[in-house]
């Protein structure tokens, strides 16, 4: 495969995101086929493809498409990095819950502990509440 395609960029970017094919094109809701008929030249990706994969990953549409300028739009740069180290089983988290993981990543072991019980104790919360809500349900029907 020549070395500055699209194919060849969108599997640069697969790497950089730590990521397989499967799992690059499940989150862009693209088939795994066409990422990689697109890697190996067979086929060049739709506008709709370009679209999806650069809104997903938050990648820069002039170096997907020409290889020029940075892979990520600049304001995106540092997330679409860091949230690829959040991935828990098939699903990825979003970009909300990456920052958050960030965030927690930066606290003391303690205020780790504080934020985990705290978590807990929300939770609870609101799944007694959700059980109060379903108790309070039946008895209006």
């Amino acid at each position: 495969m020549e070395k500055n395609t699209i194919g060849n960029r969108i599997e640069i970017l697969i790497e950089k995101l730590g990521l397989n094919k499967g799992e690059f094109a499940k989150k862009a809701d693209i088939s795994q086929s066409l990422i990689s008929n697109i890697i190996s030249g067979n086929n060049g990706p739709s506008r709709a493809t370009v679209n999806l994969i650069c809104n997903t990953y938050h990648v820069n549409k002039t170096w997907l498409r020409t290889g020029e300028g940075e892979m990520f739009d600049n304001e995106y740069k540092s997330e679409a990095l860091n949230q690829t180290f959040y991935i828990q089983g098939d699903e990825m988290l979003t970009q909300e819950e990456a920052i958050f993981m960030g965030s927690y990543r930066q606290l003391t072991s303690q205020n780790r502990i504080v934020i985990r019980a705290t978590v807990d104790s929300m939770i609870k919360t609101q799944k007694q509440g959700e059980e109060d809500f379903g108790e309070q349900e039946k008895l209006s029907v």
